[in-house]
């Protein structure tokens, strides 16, 4: 009898889930199917740009900017965008997730879900990962050749960016229940609860997954199985996303200290006081072997990898507003005043800045472009005359 009503179930819950499915993608949400191109260089999955969160992009991208287009959305747009070849994804706060032409920002196709904020991550052309914040079944896996739903998943309320490396995605939900589940076919792996909120999305470091948690804690899981590597206390939340670059997990945190710890152990490598609050990620510069990073006191910090030397440090007119990118000789940031900056990577200084209608959000590089999400409602796409091919 159990098993009966067991496939049952299963059978009425596949009917609401295709049921559901095509309501999402019913008459005015535009093309269900999309070709896009396998360009790796062109590449931009997930959030911060890949697994390790460092924002690095490999062209060189200088100043001065020209406006190349603007567009407007109905709705705020999430910090999750990504992009593949001439296509970016662009997920919002109203359930939405928009592809629009990196070349004009023309509309192609739109996918419709609950109206809840959603963010994504794009593995593979055909394939791309949509996770809305609440909901039951709030992640799914969407096949853009075929224009089918292919699973969901239930992953609990979630603040956090999720990431994929290989066929696996990594999800952290808002009370702490890490998990890691298949994208091919939502199966989940492993779950782990962590005793705490997180609002620190996670990065995958060599062998763990490493994130931050309100009660000031990083975290360390092993990948393949989710057990505790190690965990590593501050004095304060740990609200940014940690960033990875050789043997060194770098993070800030509320108490105006950024750290460098060992991904082997956690032991602190490092650590340097800033003058205000750290809540963004890092970025790093390879070519420098630095690690640049914000803080609340409008100072943004360029440090040296090895032992945390402070190698310049410049003030903008307000605090940043969005995590640093990395584009050749030019670091790029947004701040509360509105302003996209472009600094020297090599002294800091502010080598040219422009003010935008809405606070940056996010910023994604991208040859001679750098596309801008403002906190209202639109995206921009900068180009620049002079870029350098990696």
């Amino acid at each position: 009898m159990r098993s009966v009503v067991s496939q049952t179930r299963r059978a009425a819950s596949a009917f609401l889930f295709a049921l559901v499915g095509s309501a999402f993608l019913g008459s005015g949400c535009g093309p269900t199917r999309l070709a896009v191109e396998e360009d790796q260089s062109r590449t931009w999955p997930m959030y911060l740009g890949e697994t390790s969160r460092i924002c690095l992009s490999p062209w060189s991208l200088s100043p001065p900017l020209e406006t190349l287009w603007r567009r407007s959305l109905t709705a705020g747009i999430s910090e999750g965008i990504a992009r593949r070849g001439d296509v970016l994804a662009v997920p919002t706060t109203r359930g939405e997730i928009q592809f629009l032409t990196a070349a004009r920002g023309k509309t192609i196709g739109k996918l419709k879900l609950p109206k809840t904020s959603t963010t994504l991550v794009w593995p593979a052309p055909t394939r791309i990962l949509i996770l809305s914040r609440l909901g039951r079944g709030n992640l799914r896996c969407y096949d853009l050749r075929e224009g089918r739903w292919l699973w969901q998943f239930s992953a609990g309320p979630v603040d956090t960016e999720p990431v994929v490396l290989a066929d696996t995605l990594y999800v952290v939900s808002t009370y702490g229940r890490a998990r890691a589940i298949l994208a091919a076919t939502g199966r989940q792996v492993w779950e782990v609860e962590v005793p705490s909120q997180v609002h620190s999305s996670p990065c995958v470091a060599g062998h763990v997954l490493a994130f931050g948690t309100d009660r000031g804690e990083v975290i360390a899981l092993r990948r393949t199985d989710g057990t505790v590597v190690w965990r590593t206390r501050f004095r304060a939340s740990v609200l940014a996303t940690p960033v990875t670059y050789d043997s060194l997990i770098l993070v800030g945190a509320t108490d105006s200290v950024f750290r460098a710890l060992a991904v082997e152990d956690g032991r602190i490598v490092w650590e340097r006081r800033a003058g205000g609050r750290i809540v963004r990620p890092a970025a790093v510069n390879p070519s420098q072997r630095a690690v640049i990073y914000a803080a609340n006191d409008h100072s943004v910090t360029c440090a040296r990898l090895e032992d945390g030397q402070t190698l310049w440090r410049t003030e903008l007119q307000a605090p940043a507003s969005t995590a640093p990118a990395v584009a050749g000789e030019t670091i790029w940031v947004g701040g509360l005043d509105r302003r996209l900056y472009g600094l020297d990577a090599t002294t800091g200084s502010i080598l040219w800045s422009d003010r935008l209608k809405g606070t940056p959000k996010v910023l994604i590089p991208a040859e001679d472009r750098l596309f801008v999400a403002t906190e209202d409602y639109h995206l921009y796409c900068f180009r620049s005359h002079e870029v350098t091919t990696p």
